[in-house]
Formats: structure tokens, C-alpha cells, sequence
């Protein structure tokens, strides 16, 4: 019995210090939104993909609408900022081969009507997502990441 416990601890422990070998990839996503860029009553969530792996979703609403996203405020621009964070475990793609990955963006507007868009990102590079054909409101993602 002793032989079978010294060997279960020996194995949790080797298994414990592989784990340890495990990296961190941390998604960073800048938000930039101009002001008076937001549709009345309208509620923003924001969910990323990369490399097939779905990040928690994040959400934004203008003052007026009704829901629990963080609040922007309309009469001055906002800058806003999304953190998640994933292991990578050996074996998977090395730091430098991670590809840019996409961005979904779904916006409900006061009627509770839905629309959804996907965008492709590239690391460091800002994207915009137009509300209007005018392309006069709109805001801005940057997505980057660390690997700890």
C-alpha cells in the first residue's frame, strides 16, 4: 500500500510540474469609441476568437439603454479595455505562430431588433465597425496579446 501511495504522489507531482511548463496567451482588446457614436439605447456585445478558441464576451451600452453592459458616456469619447486570458499547453502553437483570429460584434438596438457582424483582425491593428452607412458612427477595436 505504501509502494502504491509513494507512486501516485510521485506521478502527481511530475504531471503538477509539466503543467508548470504551460504558458499564458492574454488577449487584449482596446475599445475607442467616439463621441455621440453610440445609436440611442443601443447595447454592444463584443465576443473574439482566436485560433478557434471563443473568449468570454463583453458588452457596452449607450446611457439610456436598458440591460447591465458598462455604461459609455455619450458626450465625450471612451476608451475602454478587455482582458481574458487562456493556457497554452505544450504542444499547441508556439508564441510567435498565433494567427489574428475574429471579432464578433452584435448590436441590439432599442427595439430589442439584432444585428451581428464578424470581422478579421490582424494583431495591433485597429478595426472599426460602422453603425450607419454614412460611416459617421462607429467605433474602434485593437486587438494585441502577451504570452507570460
Amino acid at each position: 500500500m505504501k509502494s502504491f501511495l509513494a507512486l501516485f504522489f510521485t506521478t502527481l507531482l511530475f504531471s503538477n510540474l509539466s503543467l508548470g511548463q504551460s504558458q499564458y496567451f492574454k488577449l487584449k482588446i482596446e475599445i475607442d469609441i467616439p463621441a455621440e457614436a453610440l445609436p440611442n439605447k443601443s447595447q454592444i456585445i463584443i465576443s473574439p476568437e482566436v485560433t478557434g478558441h471563443p473568449f468570454k464576451w463583453f458588452a457596452f451600452q449607450h446611457l439610456k439603454a436598458r440591460g447591465n453592459a458598462q455604461i459609455v458616456p455619450t458626450q465625450s469619447s471612451c476608451h475602454l479595455i478587455y482582458r481574458d486570458s487562456t493556457i497554452l499547453y505544450k504542444g499547441q502553437s508556439a508564441p510567435e505562430n498565433i494567427k489574428p483570429g475574429t471579432i464578433t460584434i452584435e448590436v441590439i438596438d432599442k427595439k430589442g431588433n439584432s444585428e451581428s457582424s464578424t470581422l478579421s483582425f490582424k494583431w495591433g491593428e485597429p478595426i472599426r465597425y460602422y453603425f450607419d452607412e454614412d460611416k459617421e458612427q462607429f467605433f474602434t477595436c485593437t486587438a494585441t496579446y502577451t504570452v507570460d
